[in-house]
């Protein structure tokens, strides 16, 4: 059966032929050659793995068009979902090349725990958390960002195979600092630059595999969206221009955690959810997303007694300091919480 090529053939073409030219490619053939080397795809329990549609690949050029990443080498590629549209996944090459192309960008630096601590006994020892500090040209104050190894480490793979157990270490294992490390600069960069949409490896193989969940209550009512949506890049580009033009920056982080929501309850993918509130049911959409919004309780900041810059921490980071109960700013919201 004929797959369906839902994009629109001059647009595709030219992001096709524009990665061909800038890095070398065939032009008659880059489209297949990025199909079967940037996608990461399992083979199925009865066979081969599935085969990466138009759509798919066309959605993938489109975010490495728009950040300016090669996938032939890596900074970016995608899973797969179960709605048929992908997870793009930046690596750590990619989220550098992001970060230092921005123009606001002016310095980084890395803080470490004195405290080491060890996962696991796969693990090497590795500083309890990594604070990444980013400086902005048009920000008075850098954004902090701190990491911690408890949260953020994946454990080894553990199987049981026809010989018995077996057990697959994996980066973490081998470098638990530098993927703490790798973290921290991720999430850092997330914040400081309003990148949304967008996920680490980690986080893409647990999307890519993740059970729908029905959050009907933020849903935009008045938006028809379809389980199988075809690629209609005009909305796409349509959307983004209203997105950009109705939002603060502080607002894309979010953004992305409330579109994946109300795509995966609609039974439909991002760009299905993107192209459906695009035009005229922005509004709607719009006012579906400050309602939700709203229902969400900001979190409590302190200002932190040992920095001199003014920084100041959301409650839970402060509630894992060491030094909590005996700070001056969150020590009494420090006995509250613990009687």
């Amino acid at each position: 059966m004929a797959q369906t090529v839902a994009v629109v053939d001059g647009t595709k073409g030219a992001l096709l032929a524009r990665m061909a030219e800038k890095f070398g490619v065939d032009k008659a053939k880059v489209g297949e050659i990025l199909k079967a080397t940037v996608f990461k795809q399992p083979k199925g329990k009865d066979g081969p793995a599935e085969e990466i549609s138009n759509e798919q690949l066309a959605a993938l050029l489109i975010v490495a068009d728009q950040y300016g990443l090669n996938p032939f080498t890596k900074e970016i590629y995608a899973f797969p979902d179960k709605q048929k549209g992908i997870v793009p996944v930046i690596g750590v090459d990619g989220w550098n090349r992001i970060m230092n192309d921005h123009p606001a960008m002016d310095g980084i630096e890395f803080r470490y725990s004195e405290t080491m601590a060890k996962a696991d006994p796969d693990a090497k020892d590795c500083p309890e958390w990594i604070e990444v500090v980013i400086h902005r040209k048009d920000r008075s104050h850098p954004i902090v960002v701190r990491e911690y190894l408890d949260e953020c480490y994946r454990p080894a793979f553990e199987g049981q195979g026809q010989r018995g157990s077996y057990k697959i270490k994996g980066p973490w294992q081998s470098h638990t600092r530098r993927f703490l490390r790798h973290k921290a600069l991720i999430q850092g960069v997330r914040i400081a630059f309003g990148f949304s949409g967008v996920y680490d490896e980690d986080e893409a193989e647990r999307i890519a595999e993740a059970r729908v969940v029905n959050m009907t209550r933020d849903m935009p009512a008045a938006i028809d969206t379809r389980p199988e949506p075809t690629l209609d890049l005009a909305a796409l580009d349509r959307f983004n221009k209203q997105i950009t033009e109705a939002l603060p920056d502080e607002d894309m982080d979010i953004l992305g955690e409330f579109i994946a929501a109300t795509a995966a309850a609609n039974g439909t993918d991002v760009n299905g959810l993107k192209m459906a509130a695009a035009g005229d049911n922005f509004g709607s959409f719009l006012t579906s997303f400050n309602a939700w919004k709203a229902r969400r309780a900001p979190e409590e900041t302190y200002l932190c007694p040992d920095r001199t810059d003014g920084t100041r921490f959301p409650a839970s980071v402060c509630a894992k300091c060491p030094k909590a109960a005996r700070c001056p700013e969150y020590g009494p919201e420090h006995a509250k919480q613990n009687g």
